[in-house]
């Protein structure tokens, strides 16, 4: 008795104390007990009966109990109790038990400190509850099921999700909350993963369609997860409600479309601006000069000399010219800007070399004397699909800007060089470069660069360029450094079965 760590004491029928063992008497002298006896040859039923206070109730229950197990109505009594000090707050189990000895009758008393079970019986009370108030506060879905999907337990939010009373969820199967094809998908989730006895496994995270308890189905996302509780798997899922969130979205999709449609609106009644005050600019002045031209020839005709007359007809001409070439840009422009739905561009076989040399030898003779036009073709190459049109167009005003941003007496080149894959067209010239600041929008139509000065043009030719190529599948890039000249590089591939 004496080694034990319980307080044991040992009483007669009669209730006297008859002995204690060490531990006993150790609380005694720690607890400032006074005498030597430690309780015994005290009548213990009298100490419980003189109890008052709180301890009373405690105290006549261990008398009855002490009576029931002399009368032999139990066999034993376990009771916890507190006995704090002004220090400490400490706790007891209490265990009474009988035995016989030589026809006596003996009661074992024993007190069990159980301070550290109940502090941490405590403490772990207040992390659940902690715990359960985290999870009944939080605004996602929280449930557990069984390793067959049926659901065990959960929190409010599972039941605000989906329209249920808490009854009306818990034994059901998770998927029958879920649509089509999404319940199937999560059966097999759970067929799947209830056969692997590993507890590494990679966890399910997908959006998915679920059911309110009125049939209607909204966006949902879920999380399932599977850990090992004792000798069963035990599954969560987290749900998320999805539909504000997709709301938000769709709201925000459709305010960036408008305010993308509004700013295409705004760009393009910006361009009919640009464009009809550009074209009204450019036409007035040819049809200006031909008005004035054709004025002079019907005034004094009759009296000029024939170069004067030559001349007047030539700058006639030359106007003329120039407004078939800003036809020639707009038609070109919207014939592009329709795209293949309006236009199969891989309809012509086109000799390449030859068609380069032409296009140069139709520059040179429109340049004259001012501009050196040249070819450059080291590579033998293949024909290809393309349209003729489209493609002259585009290299013409290539070739053209280079001629009119170019100062005379340089040198306009055109190279073309191909291998199996591709052709490839290199324009350089020796003019006025582009300015930095204005390479951006190069190809966009109307634009011009802020270095242009008196040069005609209306702003489309690159723009046409640029269309025609990429409708033959081709890209066109460019470098230039102002005052020192600019290269244009094209590429087209070459089709199989040409």
């Amino acid at each position: 008795m004496d080694a034990l760590p319980s307080h044991i004491a040992m009483l007669d029928e009669a209730g006297e104390i008859i002995s204690t063992n060490a531990a006993w008497r150790r609380f005694g002298e720690e607890n400032d007990y006074t005498g030597d006896s430690f309780g015994v040859g005290s009548n213990y039923f009298e100490i419980c009966k003189s109890a008052s206070g709180k301890d009373a109730e405690d105290a006549h229950r261990v008398v009855h109990a002490i009576q029931g197990i002399i009368d032999e109505r139990e066999s034993l009594f376990r009771m916890q109790y507190p006995c704090h000090s002004p220090t400490e707050q400490r706790w007891f189990m209490l265990q009474i038990a009988r035995f016989d000895h030589d026809g006596e009758l003996h009661i074992v008393m024993a007190h069990q400190n159980i301070t550290d079970l109940r502090l941490a019986q405590r403490a772990y009370a207040q992390s659940q509850r902690r715990l359960q108030a985290v999870v009944d506060t939080v605004v996602d879905g929280i449930f557990t099921s069984d390793e067959n999907g049926v659901i065990e337990t959960l929190n409010p939010a599972v039941c605000e999700i989906f329209g249920y009373e808490p009854e009306q969820i818990v034994g059901q199967n998770f998927r029958y909350l879920l649509a089509e094809p999404y319940s199937t998908r999560y059966t097999n989730y759970i067929r799947r993963h209830r056969k692997i006895n590993s507890s590494r496994y990679a966890e399910v995270n997908h959006e998915v369609k679920g059911i309110r308890s009125d049939g209607s189905q909204f966006p949902m996302y879920i999380a399932m997860s599977r850990a090992l509780v004792g000798d069963r798997w035990l599954f969560t899922g987290i749900v998320q409600d999805l539909t504000a969130r997709k709301r938000i979205e769709h709201e925000t999709f459709e305010r960036e479309r408008l305010q993308i449609e509004l700013q295409k609106e705004r760009e393009m009644n910006e361009l009919k601006n640009r464009f009809m005050s550009m074209i009204s600019h450019e036409l007035r002045t040819p049809l200006s000069v031909i008005m004035l031209s054709s004025d002079f020839l019907r005034r004094y005709g009759d009296r000029m000399p024939d170069e004067e007359k030559t001349d007047t007809i030539a700058t006639i001409q030359t106007q003329v010219k120039h407004l078939e070439s800003m036809v020639e840009d707009v038609s070109a422009l919207s014939r592009a800007g329709a795209g293949p739905l309006d236009i199969n561009v891989h309809t012509q076989k086109i000799d390449i070399v030859d068609f380069c040399r032409d296009i140069t030898a139709n520059a040179q003779m429109l340049a004259a004397d001012t501009h050196r036009i040249r070819f450059i073709n080291e590579t033998a190459c293949p024909v290809i699909l393309g349209d003729t049109k489209l493609l002259r167009q585009a290299f013409t005003n290539l070739i053209n800007n280079a001629v009119k941003y170019s100062d005379h007496g340089t040198t306009v080149s055109l190279a073309l060089d191909c291998d199996v894959d591709e052709i490839r067209i290199h324009i350089k010239d020796e003019g006025i470069g582009i300015p930095e600041a204005d390479q951006a929008n190069l190809f966009e139509p109307f634009h011009r660069a802020n270095n242009v000065g008196m040069r005609q043009g209306t702003g489309l030719g690159l723009a046409v360029t640029k269309q025609a190529i990429e409708l033959h599948d081709g890209t066109i890039t460019f470098e230039s450094v102002e005052g020192q000249g600019t290269q244009f590089f094209v590429t087209l591939p070459i089709l199989e079965g040409v």
